[in-house]
């Protein structure tokens, strides 16, 4: 089909919105009254599980299509005839739901009378992407009421939108190229899968130091490590939760190595609003140098200040809290209220521990 200059511009300017949760619902409004739609579905599939990984709803406002959104996710995605013709047609590219049940079965089958009560919509067409890793992103147009098949200008709208969808979003939510990067960093998506990780990450993992990548999942083999690390990943994709974000994770290594310390955080930049696995947290390994003077380098493990640091380092030194308070120019309340920190920060609740953990970090 033909583009006209409206049409042209309205595609380019998907790349931009991607980015911008609120110009996106914009644009999706757009894709909906360009292409007569009812709503528009956009999923992350995965098409080996059956499941969905992630899901966002375009379209009517209203009480019954809110409730169709939660009832979707909770209770009838199971139901979908399109994931069982998914699945048994991955590289087909696009389907109508009447393909997916017999004719005589299409306006009794439960989750297409379901879809009718909730969205109105008794038909849909289904555009989906050749799944990489068993995922697949699927974008699915629903007809106005009372619309049956969709006219051949339409099909071919969906089509050209959702190519521009797909390749926007994909563009937006490629995981950072770490290969230049020294440092040893994964991204994770919001299910805790890797999506890339960088030289220095990889070689460590090869090392078989507790961490391990297991069915594309970041964990550990020891159960308490990866416990903790199932508890660190889900305090950075969800900082709501109130769980603390940053402690570190000792993983001992033998061999007369340094042990490492894993570090989670959320990723700098999230796109929530687009059904796509993207990067949602990062995963540093921190190896920690010897020296006392590579103490504030690894201060971000504990999430120290700068005048924590200097307690730390003078600590280490062996002042006292007299002549600590002497050579910083502080007073002994002062120094003490920074040492109280440096307890609750490190969990210790005695001088004698903090020192050795200090020393730790410092040293190995």
């Amino acid at each position: 089909m033909s583009l006209d200059d409206g049409l042209s511009k309205f595609l380019g300017s998907l790349y931009d919105a991607v980015h911008d949760p609120d110009a996106w619902r914009r644009a999706m409004a757009e894709v909906i009254r360009r292409s007569d739609s009812r709503m528009l579905v956009a999923t992350t599939a995965d098409l080996g599980r059956k499941d969905v990984v992630d899901i966002c709803f375009h379209g009517p406002d209203d009480s019954a299509a809110e409730t169709g959104m939660r009832e979707y996710v909770t209770e009838m995605s199971g139901l979908d005839p399109v994931f069982d013709w998914l699945q048994a047609h991955p590289r087909a590219a696009f389907c109508e739901s009447t393909a997916t049940v017999p004719a005589p079965d299409y306006q009794t089958h439960e989750f297409v009378k379901w879809t009718r009560s909730r969205f109105g919509a008794s038909l849909w067409d289904v555009f989906y992407s050749e799944p990489v890793d068993g995922l697949s992103f699927v974008v699915s147009y629903f007809a106005q009421p009372g619309a049956w098949r969709p006219t051949t200008r339409q099909l071919a709208l969906h089509s050209l939108f959702f190519e521009n969808m797909e390749r926007a979003v994909r563009l937006a939510v490629r995981p950072p190229n770490f290969a230049a990067d020294d440092s040893a960093l994964i991204a994770i998506d919001a299910s805790g899968r890797a999506l890339s990780l960088s030289p220095r990450a990889e070689q460590l993992l090869a090392e078989g130091d507790d961490l391990v990548i297991r069915d594309r999942l970041l964990t550990a083999q020891s159960g308490e490590t990866a416990a903790r690390l199932r508890r660190a990943i889900h305090a950075a994709l969800d900082p709501g939760s109130g769980a603390p974000i940053g402690r570190s994770i000792r993983i001992v290594r033998n061999g007369g190595r340094s042990d490492l310390f894993v570090v989670v955080s959320p990723f700098p930049s999230s796109l929530g609003h687009v059904p796509r696995p993207a990067p949602q947290a990062l995963v540093r390994i921190v190896e920690i140098d010897k020296g006392p003077e590579r103490l504030g380098a690894h201060s971000h493990l504990f999430g120290l200040s700068r005048r924590e640091i200097e307690i730390a380092s003078a600590l280490l030194e062996g002042h006292s809290i007299e002549s600590l308070a002497a050579s910083l120019g502080l007073s002994r309340n002062t120094v003490r209220n920074h040492l109280q920190s440096l307890f609750r920060k490190t969990g210790t609740s005695r001088q004698a521990d903090l020192v050795r953990i200090l020393d730790r970090v410092a040293r190995q």
